[in-house]
């Protein structure tokens, strides 16, 4: 065999092992094989965190909130940068982010400095934020984060996310939570209107424009709210089979 033959199969290699790296980082985003020719190495942070944010794939957001939180991957730790991905694995109804969110969220309770920093993050988050109906990251009650975990999965179908079993240990962190009654009830207040929000919100992304104004006109009469949730639970059905094909045949 030729010294240049050689080369060029060690180069071969060479790029192959760059590629499947990649590759392994952009299987866990749905639209990943319009993303497979890489020019130039990346690392697998980076193209998490394309994924996390560019295609709002809660798998990616775990990982790189993971990341963040124990600074892993290369990338240096930052709480508040864990709580931003968190979120929005939070608000794509992946149980274990609304989990390790409440429980991050009781830590900052240990110190006033961390306190201090979540304060200074939700003043941002409400300076980015014009409409009160985005989410846009928004702070919740460690109890209302442990509600919607612990929503029974079969009730989460208008959420993205395809991790909707919630982690056996949060009935009981439900169980064990020291709250004073008022706050309970602020926070099944608030847990009711997430859900409502985020069902809205899936709405606008499965439905036409043309189609969201009356389901919302719908989903606000009582005696038409049932209706338009079923119809659009057929339409999520057929969302998020559309979404788990992607993510299988990207593997």
């Amino acid at each position: 065999m030729g010294r240049r033959c050689f080369r060029k199969i060690i180069a071969f290699f060479f790029i192959m092992t760059v590629f499947l790296d990649a590759f392994s980082a952009l299987a866990a985003c749905p639209l990943a094989e319009k993303y497979r020719r890489v020019d130039k190495e990346d690392s697998e942070a980076g193209l998490l965190y394309f994924c996390a944010v560019n295609f709002n794939d809660d798998d990616s957001q775990m990982k790189m909130a993971d990341a963040y939180l124990n600074g892993k991957l290369g990338v240096q730790k930052d709480e508040m940068s864990a709580v931003y991905m968190y979120q929005l694995a939070a608000e794509n109804g992946n149980a274990e982010a609304q989990v390790k969110l409440a429980e991050l969220f009781q830590s900052f309770d240990t110190s006033p400095e961390r306190r201090k920093k979540l304060k200074e993050y939700q003043k941002k988050l409400e300076k980015v934020s014009d409409n009160p109906d985005d989410f846009g990251g928004e702070i919740q009650h460690p109890y209302t984060l442990l509600l919607l975990a612990s929503e029974r999965p079969e009730n989460k179908w208008y959420y993205p996310s395809l991790t909707r079993t919630p982690p056996e240990r949060t009935m009981s962190l439900l169980t064990g939570y020291s709250i004073t009654p008022e706050k309970r009830q602020a926070a099944l207040k608030d847990a009711s209107r997430w859900k409502t929000r985020k069902m809205l919100a899936m709405a606008k992304e499965v439905l036409s424009e043309k189609e969201y104004p009356d389901f919302e006109k719908r989903l606000k009469n009582k005696l038409t709210r049932t209706q338009a949730m079923n119809e659009l639970k057929e339409r999520m059905n057929i969302y998020i089979e559309k979404k788990q094909k992607k993510k299988v045949s990207s593997k």
